[in-house]
């Protein structure tokens, strides 16, 4: 056997080792090659042989993908058709003596202001 191989009892039983009593338990007792106790009980010790059970799963096929099943979808935008103009919007709040805002974004509660007059024109 080579350098540092491990046994493990085969047999349960009780013995003395070196004036002190010694159980040696089945499959649970060990000692390195060369150790004294392996004289002492000779064919009660094999070499430790670990094993291990392996269930074969089947075969996975790999998936292919193609970035348009990978990418992430924009959330939807609003219709810009839908929004009013904003040229309209403050030509209206300046017949109703409405301010507005010369540029940039125009608040929202005129904007609503504004499609509600529409509607109910």
């Amino acid at each position: 056997m080579s350098e540092g191989t491990i046994f493990v009892a085969t047999d349960s039983i009780h013995g003395e080792f070196e004036g002190r009593p010694l159980y040696l338990h089945q499959g649970v007792t060990t000692a390195r090659d060369g150790h004294p106790v392996l004289a002492a009980f000779p064919g009660h010790f094999v070499p430790l042989r670990p094993t291990f059970e392996v269930e074969d799963e089947p075969e996975k096929e790999a998936e292919t993908t193609t970035p348009a099943d990978t990418t992430p979808q924009a959330s939807a935008r609003a219709d810009p058709a839908a929004a009013p103009a904003p040229k309209d919007v403050r030509a209206w709040a300046a017949e109703q003596g409405i301010d507005a805002p010369a540029r940039g974004k125009l608040p929202d509660a005129l904007v609503e202001q504004y499609q509600a007059a529409q509607q109910g024109a």
